[in-house]
């Protein structure tokens, strides 16, 4: 997850200076990025347990537009990172698809001799298709819109989308037109 990000923006007093101080060699940092919607969606449905958990009773939209606001925090975080360090970022999708490819730039990039083993050892790790979690929360215009704006701000997010499954899509529509439909009758 986003850990370190997390931890750098609770302790401000905590910086990648003092830590490659600390460890008197130069730092390289793996940066994986993951579709924001199914980032934020998951991050609201481990809240929502959390919650469920403490008894915590929290709308849905409330949740994820703190996520919302979180997120664009830790991604302004990432970026501050992505500037003055030596980072390499690749897609989730990426090593799903391509983990040779994607491992072997791994590789490449902490100049560490190539081991083709490590691509079988990390297949039998790796999912074999991506998580879409974005499905499993409800969204709207203004969230839609909102997590957009960043995609659009941070280079590492571009091209990501929201996008449903043709079965969601469907049902969407069914809703839509059920919605309609109520409303005209509501009017007679």
């Amino acid at each position: 997850g986003h850990q370190t990000m997390k931890h750098l923006l609770r302790n401000p007093d905590y910086s990648l200076d003092k830590f490659k101080a600390l460890i008197d060699m130069p730092l390289k940092i793996i940066h994986i990025v993951r579709n924001p919607f199914d980032n934020l969606s998951t991050w609201v449905n481990r809240a929502k347990e959390e919650h469920q958990r403490k008894g915590i009773d929290k709308p849905e939209i409330d949740i994820l537009n703190a996520k919302i606001a979180h997120y664009y925090e830790v991604n302004q975080k990432i970026q501050e990172v992505i500037d003055t360090e030596d980072v390499f970022t690749f897609r989730l999708d990426r090593l799903i698809k391509k983990p040779g490819k994607t491992v072997k730039a791994i590789y490449e990039f902490l100049e560490v001799p190539f081991n083709g083993e490590i691509v079988t050892q990390a297949k039998s790790m790796i999912y074999e298709k991506q998580r879409i979690t974005r499905e499993s929360i409800s969204w709207n215009d203004d969230t839609v819109k909102d997590v957009m704006k960043i995609i659009d701000e941070f280079d590492f997010l571009k091209g990501y989308k929201f996008e449903l499954n043709e079965k969601l899509k469907n049902e969407l529509k069914d809703q839509e037109m059920n919605q309609r439909l109520a409303q005209n009758l509501a009017r007679r």
